[in-house]
C-alpha cells in the first residue's frame, strides 16, 4: 500500500531474471504496478490497454472456453473477471516458469476461480492439443518480438483446427518490415476457413487481428 501511494510521486522497480524474457521489471508508477521487459509492457501497462480493445472488440460472452497462449502477470484474466465480471473459463499457457511464479506472487492470480495455468511452449502445445475452444487469445511476445514460428502455417491450420465452429480468434502482435506479406498470409488462412476477420493497426503501438464467425467444413484438419 505504502509503495501504490509513494509511485505517484516517483516509481519503484524491483528487476527479476528470466531465463526467457532476460531481466524483467515490476514497477509501481502512478498508483498501478505493471510487469514489464527491457523494451516492452508485458501486463497491466500498454499491453493491458491493448487486451482490454481486443476483448471488448470479440464480443465475449461469459460462457466460452478461452485458451491463452501468453500469460503475462494476468492482464487478460483481469479484464474478464474485474472488468467485465465474467466467469469464463480460462485455460492459460506459459512458457517462462518465472512470470507464472510472478503472476501468482506479486498480481495475485490465484484468487480467481475456473483458470488452468500450465507452463509449456505454445507451439507444441497447439500442434498437440485436441479440445476446441471458443476463443483463442494469441500474445506471445519475447520481450518485443512475437518468435518466428507463431507465424508459420503449420501453427495457424492447428490454431483453426481447435477453434470451435463458431468462435473467434485474437493476435496481439508487432510487425515492421514484413507487416503487410505476414498479415496478408494469416488473414487470408482464417478467410479460407470460414471467419471474418478485422485488422486492427495502431492499437497502442501493436496490430491486432480479431477473428470470428463460423468456420466451414472444408477448414478441418485431413
Amino acid at each position: 500500500m505504502i509503495k501504490r501511494i509513494l509511485s505517484y510521486l516517483w516509481p519503484f522497480t524491483t528487476k527479476v531474471p528470466s531465463d526467457h524474457s532476460g531481466t524483467m521489471e515490476i514497477t509501481w508508477v502512478n498508483g498501478k504496478k505493471m510487469l514489464n521487459t527491457k523494451n516492452a509492457n508485458y501486463s497491466f501497462g500498454a499491453l493491458h490497454d491493448v487486451m482490454q480493445f481486443a476483448l471488448r472488440e470479440a464480443a465475449l460472452k461469459g460462457d466460452e472456453h478461452i485458451l491463452l497462449l501468453g500469460l503475462g502477470a494476468g492482464s487478460v484474466i483481469h479484464i474478464v473477471r474485474e472488468e467485465f465480471q465474467l466467469k469464463n473459463k480460462i485455460t492459460a499457457v506459459e512458457l517462462d516458469a518465472k512470470i507464472i511464479e510472478l503472476a501468482k506472487k506479486e498480481f495475485y492470480l490465484d484468487k480467481h476461480e475456473n483458470i488452468e495455468i500450465i507452463c509449456a511452449d505454445a507451439y507444441p502445445y497447439v500442434l498437440q492439443e485436441i479440445k476446441k475452444y471458443d476463443l483463442i487469445i494469441i500474445d506471445l511476445f519475447i520481450d518485443n518480438k512475437v518468435p518466428e514460428q507463431f507465424y508459420d502455417e503449420l501453427f495457424w491450420k492447428n490454431i483453426l483446427r481447435i477453434t470451435k465452429h463458431d468462435g473467434g480468434i485474437i493476435f496481439n502482435t508487432m510487425i515492421h518490415n514484413r507487416e503487410s506479406d505476414i498479415i496478408k498470409f494469416i488473414s487470408d488462412r482464417i478467410k479460407d476457413a470460414g471467419l471474418e476477420v478485422t485488422i486492427h493497426r495502431h492499437i497502442e503501438t501493436n496490430i491486432v487481428l480479431i477473428a470470428k464467425g463460423k468456420i466451414n467444413s472444408k477448414s478441418d484438419i485431413q
